[in-house]
């Protein structure tokens, strides 16, 4: 489904974390900020065409290549369980964001 060309996958949504809607993003990127600094960003479940959606916030777990973030519209642990497996997609070409 996607385009090689047109994006970069620079994280995986491993799982859920705690009960507020947080998930945890494994990073593909050498760019931190793609999971920590606020803004738009692009997911993708396997068959399925990339959706935006808006980052609020994110910080990366001490010593791992982990992420935790917070997304917009996701408040319960029973939304962020249907995340799991989601690409984190960026347009090929755009700035590291």
């Amino acid at each position: 489904m996607i385009n090689k060309n047109e994006w970069l996958i620079v994280g995986l949504i491993t799982s859920c974390h705690g009960i507020n809607g947080q998930l945890k993003v494994k990073s593909l990127s050498d760019f931190e900020e793609r999971f920590i600094k606020p803004g738009m960003r692009w997911l993708q479940k396997e068959n399925e065409p990339p959706s935006k959606i808006e980052l609020i916030s994110g910080f990366k777990q001490p010593g791992k290549e982990t992420f935790i973030v917070k997304l917009k519209g996701i408040n319960t642990r029973n939304h962020a369980g249907h995340k799991p497996g989601s690409v984190h997609l960026n347009k090929d070409g755009q700035s590291s964001i």
